[in-house]
């Protein structure tokens, strides 16, 4: 195929991509929305909370592309894990809206929030890291399993059977 063919091609596939919340399926999608949906009902506190507390997860959605679509979606279940104690403390309270209102000015509240947020984010980043350590270490550990049998059978069958000719006469130790 000639290359102005394969450009032709190109131009026929459309290449625009929609944006949206990539890193979350749509039932996520949903259940995000019923919670501010929820929190906005109870308040314009408490949603703002969720809006504000939740910006981590939905910056990196926007900017995701490709296979880190994942990653957004593991950097928002982490950043929800922070922000849940907070709305469950808002929904128990007696006055939400003050509780809400209170959870906004308190610095602590969005030291955690951030902080669950951030350990989303190293996980992106370690967790590979930490994958391929293990699988090195696993395969050395194989190699060096092998290269012990190799010379168990050198020993055993003598020097010949490494470069692959066949020997004239078994080692004393096969009889």
């Amino acid at each position: 195929m000639t290359e102005e063919k394969q450009k032709e091609k190109q131009k026929e596939k459309p290449t625009a991509k929609p944006l949206g919340l990539k890193g979350l399926g749509l039932m996520s999608k949903i259940f995000m929305l019923l919670i501010a949906a929820g929190m906005m009902a109870v308040s314009l506190s408490a949603f703002l909370l969720l809006l504000l507390g939740m910006l981590p997860g939905v910056v990196e959605m926007f900017i995701a592309k490709g296979s880190s679509r994942y990653a957004s979606g593991t950097i928002s279940i982490f950043n929800f894990i922070g922000i849940v104690p907070y709305l469950g403390k808002i929904l128990h309270s007696s006055e939400p809206g003050l509780t809400a209102q209170q959870l906004l000015f308190d610095i602590h509240t969005w030291f955690y929030i951030y902080i669950a947020a951030m350990v989303g984010i190293l996980m992106v980043w370690l967790m590979p890291q930490l994958g391929s350590v293990i699988f090195l270490g696993k395969a050395q550990m194989i190699i060096r399993k092998s290269k012990n049998s190799q010379q168990a059978l050198i020993d055993e069958w003598g020097p010949d059977v490494a470069k692959g000719t066949k020997p004239a006469h078994p080692s004393p130790s096969a009889k």
